[in-house]
């Protein structure tokens, strides 16, 4: 015989038993199997019946996830259940991850647009290259730039 289950939770027929739905999914009311979270959301919790919209500075690029993703630094989410992180704009940067938005560049100092391609979060790689960072363009020393292509040093700036 069929147990009721609480909401969130699914009748084991095997098991004989109600058992949670898994992260990722919840169980509405009236359905008899857990459904996975859609895009532009997540459920990290067992036995939910509801999941939670991905809140700004996080993705959710897929259904299913148990956590949102935060974005990348150089990148920004300011609005709630979106699949994909915006390119700090020129003059303008983010070092941290996970931010809803981007702060202005300093007197005195410029930023380039991210460009971190299409993915929703940017590659980590290109984050730490400075994509979406202010800069300070100074002549490098002499001997570097022998060295390099490059005649011209990054600075990365900071509001204090």
């Amino acid at each position: 015989e069929k147990a009721e289950c609480a909401l969130g939770y699914t009748f084991d027929p095997d098991k004989n038993k109600c058992i949670p739905c898994p992260r990722g999914t919840y169980l509405k009311m009236g359905d008899s199997s857990c459904t996975a979270c859609a895009v532009g959301s997540f459920n990290p919790n067992l036995g939910a019946s509801v999941c939670q919209i991905c809140s700004p500075g996080l993705y959710c690029d897929r259904a299913g996830l148990s956590e949102g993703t935060p974005c990348v630094p150089g990148r920004y989410l300011d609005e709630y259940g979106q699949t994909e992180c915006r390119a700090c704009g020129a003059g303008r940067y983010q070092e941290q991850t996970g931010q809803s938005a981007c702060e202005p560049c300093p007197a005195g100092m410029f930023g380039r647009a991210s460009a971190l391609g299409n993915g929703g979060g940017g590659s980590a790689a290109a984050a730490a290259a400075g994509w979406g960072a202010c800069m300070n363009w100074t002549p490098a020393p002499a001997r570097a730039a022998r060295r390099s292509l490059a005649s011209w040093q990054r600075h990365r700036c900071s509001l204090y």
